[in-house]
């Protein structure tokens, strides 16, 4: 089972947390706002073990902070959680995050 977990905050000091989360051989990313229901997951298209693998194998870490705080951002300037097919962006890599349920 993925183990990445970790925190970051928005510009106004909301913390996220946030999670790796496993789809069969794809990878994604559970976020929500601490101490709140309000949680969201998405899948990694492309598969970030593909799209970026040399680096994304060595930073595993740094990958799923640096797209939490995508996500965390997006949430921030749009008052809400990114929709399906929104783009990001992790290491010069563009990701398209597939909302799952």
């Amino acid at each position: 089972m993925p183990g990445i977990k970790g925190e970051v905050s928005n510009v106004n000091g909301v913390t996220f947390t946030y999670q790796e989360q496993s789809y069969g051989t794809n990878r994604g990313i559970k976020v929500w706002i601490s101490g709140n229901n309000a949680i969201c997951s998405y899948r990694f298209n492309p598969n970030p073990h593909n799209a970026d693998s040399k680096w994304y194998n060595k930073n595993q870490p740094e990958f799923y902070r640096l797209a939490a705080k995508e996500i965390a951002d997006y949430h921030t300037q749009n008052a809400g959680w990114p929709p399906d097919s929104t783009n990001i962006s992790v290491n010069n890599t563009t990701y398209k995050l597939e909302e799952r349920g």
